[in-house]
């Protein structure tokens, strides 16, 4: 039978009234359920009028009806309201099972079916699934008991389903948990307690931390005086509240402007090319490409807009270009040593937190540069960096080998989801 055989369109139209506040539903894409997606009041509005929404309507979302934004209308959602792109359907409980149209709805082949129907741009995000189309759409006529049996099938394996998922969830959380710790005893120095007892000539000294930094104090000057970096002006000293955590020997407290020179990007995310030899690196996760560079130097990236919760660390070396909200962290590595540029990525990656607490803005955070150069860092001598860097390597493999496991078991159990979905409908 056809959907709509089954199925009614309702439309609970409601006219904005300027002054009411309006609890504004969602639709999860791959049958993830209904969400609270925003409130606003009506003033903030654009359109003139919004659609009730009711415990038990099946719903969708007309423009990415191809990427299984089905859903039925939960209790909690009662009384909420849409907009048109989200049609509202009653089920007529004589023919159809709400929970069976839903699972039905959702099998890849019918899903495939929606996307060769959505029409409109060939852009992904306008290719609607009109409400005619979805009426039309073809379903087995079969008994309700028997929908009711193949509804109750499926809800057991998604009970053990859902737990697994949680664990998984659990034990990410957990990895993520152990990475940071263990980045936190890399920048306190005690990975390498054993490393300090044995070689105790590399971090005494001419070879300390202290003498490194004023070195490196002292270049910075000489450039400046030579017009090949900026004069700025001191930073404030650390004060003993600042200092999170007692140091080991030969360790000193400093802010990273101390130790980093600092450059930005100069292009626009519109400089990015297909085919492009070089890398261009974004706010985004990945580095895009373009035909020119503006930098050839070994070097630490920043993004300075903070991407889906977190801001982005890269290490580089070679020619590339970067975005304008992108800072290039360089250090002063002379044959007397530096700051190592793998152990700065290190320091810059457990100092996420600290950075996105301390950001700027609020729909789109950002990290100012002010922000940056003030960040207070643990600087340990130059041999003892490198053996950080080594020793934290060899932990992070085994780390990602664990995320790896939990996520190909994560992927395990969607796929026996997949399958058990195909298999409660074969008979039918």
């Amino acid at each position: 039978m056809k959907i709509g055989d089954a199925l009614r369109e309702v439309s609970r139209e409601k006219r904005i009234d300027s002054n009411t506040k309006y609890k504004l539903l969602g639709v999860k894409w791959y049958g993830k359920g209904v969400f609270l997606r925003e409130e606003k009041y009506g003033r903030e509005i654009k359109a003139t009028k919004l659609y009730q929404a009711k415990n038990g309507d099946f719903i969708y979302n007309r423009l990415f009806a191809w990427k299984s934004s089905f859903a039925l209308v939960p209790e909690e959602f009662n009384d909420c309201f849409v907009s048109n792109e989200f049609p509202l359907f009653i089920c007529n409980t004589d023919k159809i099972v709400p929970e069976f149209l839903l699972n039905y709805i959702l099998l890849p082949q019918n899903i495939n079916s929606i996307n060769n129907l959505s029409g409109g741009m060939s852009g992904i995000s306008r290719k609607r699934f009109k409400e005619a189309e979805f009426l039309n759409f073809d379903i087995p006529e079969i008994k309700v008991e028997m929908q009711r049996n193949t509804c109750n099938k499926i809800q057991q394996v998604s009970k053990i389903m859902s737990a697994q998922e949680l664990e998984s969830i659990n034990q990410i959380s957990f990895i993520g948990q152990l990475r940071q710790t263990i980045f936190q005893e890399a920048i306190q120095g005690k990975l390498t307690a054993k490393w300090r007892k044995e070689h105790p000539e590399l971090i005494s000294g001419d070879n300390s931390a202290l003498k490194l930094l004023e070195r490196i104090k002292a270049e910075k000057e000489n450039l400046s005086k030579e017009g090949k970096l900026k004069k700025e002006k001191p930073l404030p000293l650390i004060t003993d509240k600042e200092k999170p955590f007692d140091l080991p020997d030969g360790w000193v407290w400093c802010r990273l402007n101390d130790v980093v020179n600092f450059d930005t990007g100069k292009l626009d995310s519109n400089a990015a090319i297909d085919g492009g030899i070089y890398p261009f690196f974004t706010c985004s996760k990945d580095p895009l490409a373009i035909n020119n560079y503006g930098f050839d130097c070994e070097a630490v990236l920043l993004a300075g807009n903070n991407a889906a919760g977190k801001y982005n660390v890269k290490y580089f070396k070679g020619k590339f270009n970067a975005y304008q909200r992108t800072y290039v962290l360089t250090t002063n590595q002379s044959s007397l040593g530096g700051l190592n540029y793998r152990f700065l990525k290190i320091l810059l990656e457990y100092s996420l937190e600290d950075l996105r607490d301390k950001s700027l803005g609020s729909l789109t955070q950002y990290l100012t540069l002010g922000i940056l150069k003030s960040l207070i860092i643990t600087f340990p001598p130059v041999s003892e960096q490198l053996a950080i860097v080594e020793r934290l390597n060899k932990l992070m493999i085994i780390i990602d080998e664990l995320e790896q496991q939990v996520l190909k078991s994560k992927e395990r159990s969607e796929m026996l989801m997949h399958t058990v979905l195909r298999e409660a409908f074969v008979d039918i």
